[in-house]
């Protein structure tokens, strides 16, 4: 059968690491109804069946235990599954039943994992962890990738089996076969479904429909995978020209290996490598000549071109050998017959037609109804009636140049004003054959103007998304010498940041970025500077959920800019944690790297938490979690380094918050099966806290530091549980008070099942005091017991309620004592209500529970609800914003340089921009200063003075020598 393409209306997604067998089929229980469903209904339906299952079996099936025993997997895959896939589709509406034999293959895997994860000591990570897509699938792979996908089992066993062969076995797979073979789609889903455990798997699809056909590209979305699995840094201006390939994939794996892994590539679409001419070596250059140990590379592409003539004579792409041949689909050709009989009827429409393909394959990017509208003069209606009943096969939906957060394209989308690419590889190739040379300059031509327009009414919020996206790798291609002009406009890196893209300006920012050591002209040197501080100031708060959400969505790299990007540095820090966590726990290769990156920001926050207390409690806190996140990515022996810096940043952080006692107990959860000694030091120095906090007369904050040990390592629990119940003990005989009542419920509650004798006396204490103070016959409160009256002792009531029950106290006793403290408290109705926080953003809270709600749907495997949520959740929020109205530190110096240059009228633009009151006292003291100096003559703003030389160029990496005045 032929694999049908995916769309944006629903499907399988694969928009990450391929989801275990375990939470597939809990994701398909949920879909059929979950809870409401029952255990007790899959176990009758089984006996109806013959089968004998009990909860504790479906439990472990869907919690990550596969079956094993054969009447289980029988079972399973005969009965289970198509009942709950019957019943998904009549109860989720957007369910789509999976594929004859997907199951099995799916099963077949996870068993796979958990044989390799049995043997002796020693770690298993790479036997027992799944595959995994370095850096997530791509957005030109989920584009590409098949809603269904059946009668392909076998050349997926064979990819399975080549990459995971025995060290010796043979390093090159090329699959090669005619167009519409199916190439494509089977790769697609093999990257996002079918991937064997112990891999990590680098990818790059080759399309020019997608704009993803040149060497360039190939090179730095490579180089960021490669640098995910290294651990090392992703270089944005990376020169393929320079490049050793085989030095390159070396250090990826050589860190795969050390990890117990295996590093394979997989590149598809070969023959589409626009960079493969007479006299050059195109992307297949790039390809390793002699892999590095273990390392695997997929090739897919047609037979014919072959390869760059300039490749290197013992390449192993000149080796027949490694050739494979994939059948064709027969389903497919009647597809691809349909397309190319719309083409050809498109070709022969010279007014709209030819217009509309000429402009698809000249675009390097996709392009909407009313963008092509716009550029024909036709409205944007007209197109779309033209392309439904002309080009239903030949021209697809992508999401290809709409920006991931854009919730105003996506509600676009949604009302039919979608983008659009050429279907496949080769009706984009035939309608550039077809279409004249002049006609597709003509075409290239009217998109430079159409750009043009729109950069002179100033990027305004009509901009089309393709111009801000798509239309960059036109421009770098066609005319590389308009590039950094076109991304270091600043109007046009504003429209960017108000349609939530700040994060791809910073990336067409770096782009144009001089490397180390090159020599550029001031101005640019400058302007990328400039546009790096602004824009990082420049990002919108969102709520940490929505980077996670985005992660498990599959783009963990937009996860990863959206969570850096704004914020404080204690922020940055803990949304990073709580992202290298996510991305840790579904085997993300970006974990490590968001990990460091949270290390980084956490460095920043404890060095500027200055003296304020509560200031160096947060930051501690952030360090302490960003330490464990670090922590949880380099237990692998080849990262003893980050092993070092986590347990420093951890050690050095400070602080009484209850998060950062939580870290520290976490990390020596982690610790304690490989390395018992830091485990046992770090809960050595909890303890220590609560003692110096005992000796403080802070026994609630004592308490809670013991309680965190105990939690940690039940070893200790008695012991600790013990010092809690005496130090509680001497403190409320110290003094009783009602304030106390409190410390003995929470003492208790944590000691009782271990010490219950002393835990009753001290209750049984407490109550006493309690029914002498609050009793009818008693007299009114002193100070010490009012206060805590009329400020939480509900709480307090109740706990102690709950202490008296732990204890064995009778259903009487405690309803007196309940009794009595409701008696002296206010009616609930007239008990103070805090009001709601000034400051507090609405939108914002109910935009984070919305977010959260996403992501656990993400989490169940849900995709398309989690999306949808996704974009309620965005909606909610204001549309990008301009930032929290901070000027740049060197806005005042700025300012009078602009004054000594002659360009007053600059300096007086630039004042108006400045939003704080101290940052304009800042500014305009500098153009004070500088209108000094300068005289009368400059002071008007007036070119006076003698001219300057025109500066030269500035060596990337060194700022200018500053002279005169500061």
């Amino acid at each position: 059968m032929c694999p049908t393409k995916s769309s944006t209306d629903g499907g399988p997604r694969g928009d990450g690491p391929p989801e275990t067998f375990s939470k597939d089929l809990k994701a398909l229980y949920e879909a059929a109804g979950g809870e409401t469903l029952g255990y007790p209904r899959l176990i009758a339906e089984g006996t109806r069946h013959g089968f004998t299952v009990s909860k504790t079996n479906l439990s472990g099936w869907f919690l990550g235990t596969p079956p094993r025993l054969p009447r289980h997997v029988t079972y399973v895959l005969t009965v289970l599954i198509p009942f709950l896939e019957d019943r998904a589709e009549l109860r989720s509406p957007g369910h789509r039943r999976v594929a004859d034999g997907v199951w099995g293959r799916r099963l077949a895997a996870a068993q796979a994992v958990g044989k390799r994860a049995q043997g002796g000591r020693g770690p298993h990570v790479g036997a027992a962890s799944a595959g995994r897509v370095l850096g997530g699938l791509s957005p030109t792979l989920r584009d590409v990738l098949p809603r269904d996908f059946v009668g392909r089992e076998r050349e997926c066993a064979d990819l399975a089996a080549f990459t995971t062969a025995p060290d010796g076995s043979p390093s090159y797979l090329w699959y090669q076969a005619g167009p519409w073979a199916g190439k494509t789609a089977l790769l697609a889903w093999f990257l996002a479904r079918e991937l064997p455990p112990g891999v990590d798997f680098a990818h790059y699809f080759v399309s020019g429909r997608h704009g993803t056909d040149r060497r360039l590209g190939f090179a730095r979305a490579v180089d960021s995978q490669l640098a995910s699995a290294a651990g090392s840094r992703h270089d944005p201006a990376l020169d393929p020209d320079r490049l050793d390939p085989d030095k390159w994939f070396g250090a990826a794996a050589r860190a795969c290996e050390k990890r117990g892994r295996r590093l394979v590539l997989v590149v598809d679409g070969l023959d589409e490598d626009a960079d493969a001419g007479v006299d050059r070596r195109g992307i297949a250059g790039l390809l390793p000549k002699e892999p590095p140990h273990g390392m695997r590379v997929i090739v897919a592409g047609r037979r014919n071109p072959r390869v760059p003539e300039r490749l290197a004579d013992d390449h192993p792409l000149r080796d027949s050998g490694v050739a494979r041949r994939l059948s064709d689909s027969p389903a497919a050709r009647i597809i691809r017959d349909a397309a190319m009989a719309e083409l050809r009827g498109l070709l022969k429409d010279p007014d709209f037609g030819e217009r509309v393909l000429g402009l698809l394959v000249t675009a390097r990017g996709a392009l909407s109804r009313e963008d092509l509208g716009e550029l024909l003069d036709i409205g944007p209606h007209a197109v779309e009636e033209r392309l439904r009943t002309a080009a239903g096969r030949s021209l697809a939906p992508t999401r290809t140049d709409l920006l991931p957060l854009d919730v105003r394209s996506e509600a676009e989308a949604e009302d039919g004003r979608q983008t659009f690419v050429l279907a496949h590889s080769m009706l984009h190739a035939t309608a550039y054959k077809e279409i004249r040379k002049r006609s597709r300059l003509d075409r290239i031509a009217e998109l430079h103007a159409w750009a043009r327009e729109y950069q002179a009414e100033g990027w305004d919020e009509e901009t089309p998304n393709y111009l801000l996206t798509g239309y960059t790798r036109l421009v770098r291609e066609q005319a590389p010498e308009r590039l950094a002009g076109l991304v270091l406009d600043p109007r046009r890196q504003l429209r960017l940041v108000l349609r939530d893209g700040a994060d791809v300006a910073l990336g067409d920012v770096e782009s144009v970025a001089p490397a180390d050591g090159e020599e550029v002209a001031p101005a640019r040197a400058a302007a990328v500077a400039v546009s790096r501080e602004l824009l990082r100031g420049r990002v919108r708060a969102l709520p940490g959920s929505v980077a996670r959400t985005v992660a498990r969505l599959g783009d963990a790299g937009r996860a990863r800019a959206l969570t850096g990007a704004s914020g404080r540095a204690v922020e940055k820090a803990v949304r990073l944690a709580d992202l290298a966590r996510a991305l840790h726990a579904r085997g993300d290769a970006e974990a490590a790297a968001t990990a460091r990156a949270a290390v980084g920001w956490a460095r920043t926050a404890l060095r500027e938490a200055g003296r304020f207390a509560h200031v160096v409690d947060e930051a501690g806190a952030a360090a302490a979690r960003a330490a464990v996140a670090l922590l949880e990515t380099a237990l692998a022996p080849d990262r003893r380094d980050d092993f070092r810096e986590a347990l420093a940043l951890l050690r050095a952080s400070r602080g009484t918050g209850a998060a950062r006692y939580e870290a520290w107990a976490l990390a020596a959860r982690l610790l304690a099966p490989e390395h018992p000694d830091e485990a046992a030091e770090l809960l050595d120095g909890l303890e220590e806290e609560a003692e110096g906090l005992a000796a403080e007369g802070d026994a609630a904050g004592a308490v809670q530091v013991w309680e965190t040990v105990a939690a940690a390592d039940p070893d200790r629990g008695g012991r600790v549980h013990g010092r809690v119940l005496a130090h509680a003990t001497e403190v409320w005989e110290d003094g009783p008070t009602l304030e106390k009542v409190s410390l003995v419920a929470v003492a208790v509650a944590l000691a009782a099942p271990s010490r219950p004798e002393p835990a009753a006396r001290l209750v049984d204490s407490a109550r006493q005091y309690l029914e002498s103070v609050l009793g009818v016959d008693a007299g009114g409160l002193s100070a010490a017991d009012a206060f805590p009256v009329e400020f939480g002792f509900r709480d307090t009531l109740e706990a102690f309620c709950r202490a008296l029950v732990e204890i064995g106290a009778s259903e009487e006793t405690v309803d007196r004592v309940r009794d009595l403290g409701l008696r002296v408290l206010p009616p609930e109705s007239e008990e103070e209500v805090l009001d709601a926080d000034p400051f507090e953003d609405g939108a914002f809270v109910e935009a984070g529970r919305v977010a959260d709600e996403a992501l656990a749907l993400a989490d169940r495997g849900a995709d398309d609800e989690a999306e949808q949520e996704l974009e309620r959740a965005l909606a909610l929020l204001p549309a990008g914003g301009l930032g929290e109205g901070l000027s740049p530190v060197w806005a005042a110096d700025l300012a009078g340089a602009l004054v000594r240059t002659g360009a007053a009228d600059e300096a007086a633009a630039l004042l108006a921009t400045v939003e704080r009151p101290a940052d304009r006292v800042r500014v305009n003291a500098a153009l004070a200063l500088a209108c000094a100096d300068a005289g009368p003559g400059r002071r008007t703003g007036t070119r006076a003075g003698r001219p300057g030389r025109r500066p030269g160029p500035v060596r990337a990496g060194r700022m200018p020598r500053r002279r005169g005045r500061a």
